[in-house]
């Protein structure tokens, strides 16, 4: 009976050994393959999540599928009124002016309305839009102020996207027109090179305005005269006074 046993246990101890040999050589190697992968990433280990989230942060794309610049475009607006007085509203246009100016600006239309209000039409850098309007507040009595900003990013894409199509287009008909002969043809790639040409230049005028709204943007100053404060002259006092006192014969208490 003992020697059965004692056969039986010298055949499953080899099996026990390399049953559990297995299971540590995988970790060993499950080990080393992490620790490569963290020599490759600079001595950290690197993980699929950690990876996938820097490939994704590389680009985005639009709804309309053109991949988005990293700055997004921004079309600010912005207006503002203010009171003044009345003497000092011509006074206060030209400070306007001088104080837009020495921001980087611009005025790009200057009006004096029937009623003895001013309107200032403005073009203002788009990171000192806020700056300017602070200080323009400070020349008058504010009554009134507006802002507006719009992501105009899409719109850019899009028009990019077309200008190149249009640019290619306009290439191959060039081609086209040096291998024509005959005068139907060329007459006929003429017409539509001029065609594609129009509608180039349009795209190009709408791309540069585009450009230019997000560099600088539109302010526009409405100056109004203030309401002069009522004084009474000497025959106001009298008037005044006798009014009171006919009153107070009248009316003792309220």
């Amino acid at each position: 009976m003992q020697k059965g046993v004692i056969k039986t246990m010298k055949f499953i101890s080899p099996l026990f050994v390399l049953l559990l040999i297995i299971p540590l050589a995988a970790c060993a190697q499950m080990h080393g393959s992490e620790k490569l992968m963290g020599n490759e990433a600079g001595g950290r280990t690197v993980g699929f999540a950690a990876k996938s989230r820097n490939m994704s942060a590389d680009v985005s794309y639009s709804s309309q599928g053109g991949a988005i610049p990293d700055q997004r475009m921004l079309r600010k607006s912005a207006s503002l009124g203010l009171e003044v007085d009345e003497e000092e509203i011509e006074a206060t246009s030209a400070k306007a002016s001088a104080l837009v100016s020495g921001a980087g600006g611009t005025t790009e239309r200057s009006t004096r309305n029937p009623d003895g209000s001013y309107y200032l039409d403005f073009r203002v850098p788009s990171d000192r839009l806020d700056h300017t309007l602070a200080s323009l507040e400070e020349l008058g009595e504010p009554v009134s102020r507006s802002a507006q900003v719009v992501d105009v990013t899409n719109q850019a894409i899009d028009l990019d996207a077309k200008i190149t199509n249009l640019r290619g287009l306009r290439d191959r008909m060039r081609a086209l027109l040096d291998r024509a002969s005959k005068i139907d043809e060329i007459l006929k790639i003429e017409r539509e090179l001029n065609r594609i040409q129009t509608q180039l230049d349009s795209l190009e005028g709408q791309r540069k305005r585009l450009t230019r709204d997000v560099a600088m943007s539109s302010l526009g100053l409405r100056l109004d005269p203030a309401e002069s404060e009522m004084i009474l002259g000497p025959l106001g006092y009298v008037g005044a006074g006798a009014w009171w006192l006919i009153e107070k014969l009248f009316i003792i208490r309220r």
